[in-house]
């Protein structure tokens, strides 16, 4: 009995391993990956609607999209009324 349990617990473990390994790959290859979304921003006008100037934004980051590099007037999303109320950030 200890020689065959001397055996078959090295295997076992070793079996255990791998199927654990294999697992976590197929969990880690399954979730979702967060990616930004291409839009198309927009600077608001004064009277608080979009203008026609189209600028390429994401939906998902840290520096705002700007019209003209760096300092130029905040692209915003715009929605179905034409209103300019969700800032986008840069690519």
């Amino acid at each position: 009995m200890k020689k065959s349990l001397k055996n078959i617990l090295p295997i076992t473990i070793i079996a255990f391993g791998i199927s654990g390994a294999f697992i976590s790959t197929a969990m880690e290859k399954g979730t979702a990956k967060i990616t930004a979304l291409p839009l198309i921003g927009y600077p608001v006008s004064p009277d608080g609607k979009c203008t026609d100037i189209a600028v390429n934004c994401n939906d998902l980051g840290t520096a705002l999209c700007r019209v003209s590099g760096l300092s130029g007037p905040v692209a915003y999303q715009k929605d179905a009324q034409n209103n300019c109320l969700q800032p986008l950030y840069r690519p």
